[in-house]
């Protein structure tokens, strides 16, 4: 199976981090902690809710960890432990104001959080509609006409969006 594109990338710039980690020495590598470890945090966390589980995400859960015990180990845990928890409540935080916004914006602007959840609507019957389609492809054996029609679509999808 091909591997999204995302997922390279990712992998290539962890395995980068930790050659980057394993090469300098702990005081040099401090002040790259602030950018390292949210993108690693959300990698890892156990409960990430925008991103469906497949092997690429669990490759990166696999290589983001392995990076946090490098981390840990060349820091030191008390220095490590505290830089880990700032990022973990930073985005705590960024969270916690989206989801307030969202729920202000349902009495400030009713029209927008209507179109907002139609949307979402939209979004959960099409979903439907194309597992629905895997699932009888899969029965009926026909699953390379589908999955031919997904690149086909996907490769229309990115043309859309550089234009």
């Amino acid at each position: 199976r091909k591997e999204e594109g995302w997922v390279i990338r990712r992998r290539c710039i962890f395995q980068i981090w930790g050659a980057v980690a394993s090469a300098l020495d702990p005081e040099r590598m401090r002040p790259l902690i602030p950018i390292i470890l949210p993108a690693v945090y959300l990698a890892t966390e156990k409960k990430n809710p925008g991103t469906r589980p497949d092997e690429g995400t669990e490759q990166l859960k696999e290589l983001g960890s392995q990076l946090l015990d490098l981390l840990q180990v060349r820091l030191g845990h008390q220095y490590f432990a505290e830089a880990f928890n700032q990022v973990r409540t930073e985005i705590a935080a960024k969270r916690a104001q989206r989801s307030a916004r969202r729920k202000m914006q349902k009495v400030q602007d009713p029209m927008q959080a209507a179109k907002r959840k139609m949307a979402s609507q939209q979004n959960k019957v099409k979903a439907k509609r194309r597992k629905k389609e895997l699932q009888k492809a899969i029965r009926t054996g026909e699953l390379a006409m589908v999955m031919e029609k997904k690149v086909r679509v996907s490769k229309k999808n990115k043309r859309r969006r550089s234009s």
